[in-house]
C-alpha cells in the first residue's frame, strides 16, 4: 500500500471518530507515523478516495492479411476512505457496440480484515444494457454494469479487462487524471516498427509526465506515466473535461505491409478522405416533393442570398433536431428524401437536407465537419474523429462564408451558432478536395442587451417603464422561454428576467416584439413597481439608482479555481436608469463616473443630469471566449470596484 495514501486514510477514519477502526487503521499503518504531511497529502485528506494505479497496454497487430488490430488491457485500482464507501459500489464500462469489443472482465473487492491482510470477494454478475448518453435519442452505446460487493472505509476495487478496436481511428486518446486523485497513472503502446504512430499532448506539462520509447526487436514499446494527479476539475463555465482533463492523443499515421504503405490519420487529408467515405450513396433519386417545396419556399426571392436564408429558416423551423448515433450512422449522414419525410434528424442529417436542397435551387454549397467548442484542438493539431463531433452545411457568397447549422432554430443567417465559434472547419470540396477554415467570432457589440428604464418616485416606492433589447446569442434563451413555457411559467421567468431592486418588485404589464421575427432583435416593454426601495427623511430622499447589478455572485475563489474560465460567446450588457426628481426637489449628491479596463473585460458607470432627470449608465462588457487564470486577480478586482459603485446612493433635497 501506498505510504501517503495509508496515513490519510488513517486521518479519515480519525475525524470519523470510529473508534473501532481507528484503533485498527493505527495499528495497520503506524509504519507509515513518521513521514511528513506533503501536498500530496492535503489533497487525499480531502477526498473520499484515490486511484492507487490506472493503466492501460496497448498492443497494435499487423495481422496476416494485413490489417490493424488494436487491443487494450486495461487495469484500475482504488482505495476507498469514506465509510460511505458502498455510494461507488455501482460501476459500468461502456464501449461502442459497432466499434469495440470487451472481454475478460475481472472486477472483484479487497475488503481489509483485523489480520493487517484484504479478502478478495468477486463480482459475479455482470449485466450489459444500452447506455443511453445525454442529449442522444438514439446510439449503439452499451454498457456493462456490476456492483462491488462489501465495501466500506479502507477497501479497494479492482477492474481489469481487455479491449479490441475494430477501427483504428476510433483508437487513440487517453485520460491520466480521473474522478479520484490518481497516485499513479501510466499508459503503453507496444507496436511493430513499421507502424508509426504521432501523439498530441494536452493540459499535461512535460516535467509532470515521463515518456521513453524503447526498441526491443521488432516492435517499439511507448510509455507515459504521471503520478500525483489532482482529480478533473471542472471550473464555473468550463466548456467540458477535455479542456481541463490532462490527456493523450495517440493515432497511428501509417503502416506497411509487404512493402506497401498504408495511411490512416497521418495528416489532415486521411481524415477528410475517410470522412468522404461515409458520403458515398447518401444522394438518392430527386424527390418531386421536396423540389415542388423548394420551388414554393424560394419563390418571390429575388437574390441567392435570400433563398438560401429562405431554405435554411425552412429547415431551421421544420425539421426537428434529434441525435441519432447508431454505429456508422454517427459518420453517415440519411438521405436527404428520408429527413424530408420523416421531418427529424440529427446535424448530419439537417445539414446534408439543406445542402441538397440548395442544389434544387442550384446553389452550390458543402457538407462541413467542425469540432464544437467543447472540444479544445484543431484538425491540424489532431487530424482524427477527435477534433470532430458535429457536422454543418457551409455557402459561400462573394468571399463570404456561412456556416449553416439548424441545429438551433433562433439562429440567422450570416451569424454561426454560438458553440462552433473559432473553431476549425473542414469543409467538403470533394472526394479528393477540402478546405480549413476558422469560423468568426461574434463581437460583444452583436450580442448586447440594452434595458432602458424610466422610473418616477412615489413615497417610498418606484413606479417604472421599460424597454429592452436582446440582440444577437442573448435572444435564444429568451426566445426559447418565451415560445416554450406555460403561460404561469412565462409569468415567472419574465418577473425573474426583468426584476429590478428588490423582492418586492412587481410586474403590472408586458410586450414583446419580434418573437417570431428571427432576423429582427427581441423587444420587450415592461411596466412595474419597486415597493418600499426609496428611503425618505423629512428633507431629503436616498435612492440606490443601481436597480440591475450585473456579475452578483461573479468573484472567482482564487483558493479553488485553477481552470481557465469559458465563455460561451463575448457579451455586452447597458443598464440604462433615467429618474425623474420629484417637484420641490433639487439634486444634493450625484456619484462621480467610474469605469475599470481589464483589457477583455471592463464596466464603466456614468451619472449626468439633463432636464430635471437623472440618467445613470451602467456597462459591463466581456470581450473574450477565455478568461485565463492569470487574469483572474484583474476580474475580481473588476467584480469588487463594480459593486462598490453599487453601494453608491443618489441623494435629493428639498428645495
Amino acid at each position: 500500500m501506498n505510504k501517503r495514501i495509508g496515513k490519510t486514510l488513517a486521518i479519515k477514519l480519525n475525524e470519523r471518530k470510529n473508534k473501532k477502526i481507528f484503533i485498527y487503521c493505527i495499528a495497520f499503518f503506524t509504519c507509515y507515523s513518521a513521514f511528513a504531511q506533503s501536498s500530496w497529502d492535503d489533497i487525499l485528506a480531502r477526498e473520499k478516495g484515490v486511484i492507487v494505479e490506472q493503466k492501460q497496454d496497448v498492443e497494435i497487430i499487423v495481422t496476416e492479411d494485413g490489417k490493424l488490430e488494436i487491443i487494450a488491457h486495461i487495469y484500475e485500482e482504488t482505495q476507498h476512505f469514506s465509510e460511505n464507501a458502498n455510494l461507488y459500489r455501482e460501476q459500468s464500462i461502456g464501449y461502442s457496440n459497432t466499434f469495440t469489443e470487451i472481454s475478460d472482465i475481472e472486477a472483484y473487492s479487497l475488503v481489509p480484515n483485523k489480520n493487517n491482510r484484504f479478502k478478495k470477494i468477486a463480482v459475479k454478475d455482470f449485466v450489459t444494457s444500452d447506455s443511453r448518453s445525454a442529449g442522444i435519442f438514439y446510439d449503439d452505446q452499451k454498457k456493462i454494469s456490476y456492483v462491488f460487493p462489501a465495501l466500506s472505509a479502507g477497501a479497494k476495487t479492482v477492474t481489469s479487462y481487455t479491449k479490441k478496436y475494430k477501427e483504428p481511428r476510433l483508437w487513440g486518446y487517453y485520460m491520466f487524471s480521473s474522478y479520484f486523485p490518481v497516485e499513479k497513472s501510466e499508459f503503453t503502446v507496444k507496436a511493430p516498427v513499421n507502424v508509426k504512430l504521432d501523439f498530441f499532448k494536452y493540459g499535461l506539462a512535460d516535467d509532470h509526465v515521463t515518456f521513453t520509447e524503447v526498441k526491443k526487436g521488432k516492435y517499439n514499446i511507448y510509455k507515459w506515466s504521471a503520478d500525483h494527479l489532482d482529480k478533473i476539475q471542472l471550473s464555473k463555465g468550463a466548456d467540458g473535461v477535455l479542456h481541463t482533463a490532462p490527456h493523450l492523443i495517440i493515432h497511428v499515421d501509417a503502416y506497411e505491409f509487404e512493402g506497401k504503405t498504408t495511411n490512416i490519420l497521418g495528416d489532415v487529408k486521411d481524415l477528410h478522405n475517410w470522412y468522404t467515405k461515409f458520403l458515398e450513396g447518401i444522394n438518392d433519386e430527386d424527390n418531386v416533393d421536396m423540389k415542388l417545396m423548394v420551388d414554393n419556399i424560394v419563390s418571390g426571392k429575388s437574390t441567392e442570398l435570400e433563398k438560401v436564408e429562405a431554405i435554411y429558416d425552412w429547415v431551421q423551423q421544420n425539421i426537428k433536431y434529434i441525435a441519432i448515433e447508431d454505429g456508422l450512422g454517427g459518420f453517415r449522414p440519411r438521405t436527404s428524401n428520408t429527413v424530408f419525410t420523416r421531418r427529424y434528424g440529427d446535424c448530419k442529417d439537417m445539414s446534408n437536407l439543406i445542402h441538397n436542397m440548395l442544389g434544387l435551387a442550384d446553389i452550390p454549397s458543402s457538407l462541413t465537419w467542425i469540432g464544437t467548442t467543447a472540444i479544445p484542438y484543431s484538425h491540424r493539431e489532431v487530424p482524427t474523429p477527435m477534433a470532430d463531433n458535429h457536422m454543418i452545411c457551409t455557402y459561400v457568397n462573394k468571399g463570404k462564408y456561412y456556416f449553416l447549422d439548424a441545429t438551433d432554430q433562433y439562429n440567422i443567417l450570416g451569424v454561426p451558432t454560438s458553440h462552433i465559434q473559432g473553431k476549425e472547419a473542414m469543409i467538403n470540396k470533394g472526394s479528393t478536395d477540402f478546405e480549413l477554415v476558422n469560423v468568426p467570432v461574434i463581437s460583444s457589440e452583436q450580442n448586447s442587451i440594452v434595458d432602458s428604464v424610466f422610473l418616477n418616485i412615489e413615497k417610498d416606492r418606484l413606479v417604472g417603464s421599460g424597454k429592452v433589447v436582446y440582440a444577437g446569442y442573448n435572444k435564444t434563451p429568451v426566445l426559447n422561454n418565451l415560445e416554450n413555457l406555460s403561460e404561469e411559467d412565462k409569468k415567472d421567468f419574465l418577473n425573474m428576467l426583468l426584476k429590478k431592486g428588490n423582492n418586492k418588485f412587481l410586474l403590472s404589464s408586458v410586450a414583446t416584439e419580434h418573437v417570431s421575427q428571427k432576423s429582427k432583435d427581441l423587444i420587450i416593454n415592461y411596466d412595474f413597481t419597486v415597493e418600499d426601495y426609496v428611503q425618505q427623511t423629512s428633507d431629503e430622499i436616498f435612492i440606490n439608482p443601481h436597480l440591475s447589478k450585473q456579475l452578483e455572485g461573479g468573484l472567482i475563489p482564487l483558493d479553488a479555481t485553477e481552470q481557465d474560465i469559458h465563455y460561451d460567446y463575448k457579451r455586452l450588457t447597458s443598464n440604462i436608469f433615467c429618474i425623474k426628481i420629484p417637484e420641490d426637489y433639487g439634486l444634493s449628491y450625484l456619484p462621480e463616473n467610474t469605469r475599470y479596463d481589464g483589457g477583455d473585460f471592463g464596466f464603466s458607470i456614468d451619472y449626468k443630469v439633463k432636464d430635471n432627470t437623472i440618467f445613470v449608465h451602467q456597462k459591463v462588457e466581456i470581450n473574450t471566449l477565455l478568461l485565463k487564470t492569470g487574469e483572474f486577480k484583474s476580474w475580481n478586482m473588476m467584480v469588487k470596484g463594480l459593486f462598490s459603485a453599487y453601494k453608491e446612493s443618489v441623494v435629493l433635497g428639498k428645495i
